[in-house]
């Protein structure tokens, strides 16, 4: 596996381009490895899924007040996961503050299956290895040539 490149390597890499050029590519390089630094590790309380920081905020009930109370009991679930915290994903949080039940929730009957004992998992490698859910895409296309992209899964 290659070893990640330093940043200083990238200024030499960039010297010709100039040093304002520079260090703006190597400020979103060094940003986007902050970003990714952290996987899928947020759990939605709701929907049980695993989510990046940046789709998930912390759930809190009060901003649920104008939902029937029967339907936030049932989509929040007590659930932590990061920093001991439940959270809950932005698609799960729209749909309950508009009163409607999220159609990925748990308690619509969406749940992943019970892990066995046997196995000691992160909680993405459980959802690596669960049954998966076949998803499938259907392009239309009038020709080779209007295909979404070359060497895809095409029903053309």
């Amino acid at each position: 596996m290659q070893e990640q490149k330093d940043t200083n390597d990238c200024s030499t890499a960039f010297s010709d381009c100039g040093e304002n050029y520079a260090n703006a590519c190597i400020s979103m390089i060094t940003k986007f490895h902050e970003s990714i630094s952290q996987g899928p590790e947020y759990i939605c309380t709701c929907c049980d899924q695993l989510w990046y920081k940046t789709s998930v905020r912390k759930c809190n009930t009060t901003n649920y007040t104008k939902c029937r109370k029967d339907l936030v009991q049932s989509c929040i679930t007590g659930v932590k996961s990061v920093e001991d915290t439940e959270w809950i994903c932005n698609t799960c949080h729209l749909n309950i503050k508009e009163g409607r039940l999220p159609q990925c929730s748990k308690a619509n009957g969406m749940n992943f299956p019970d892990k066995p004992s046997v196995l000691d998992l992160t909680s993405l490698e459980e959802r690596l290895i669960s049954p998966p859910y076949m998803v499938l895409f259907f392009f239309s296309c009038r020709n080779k040539m209007d295909s979404p992209a070359k060497n895809s899964w095409e029903n053309c």
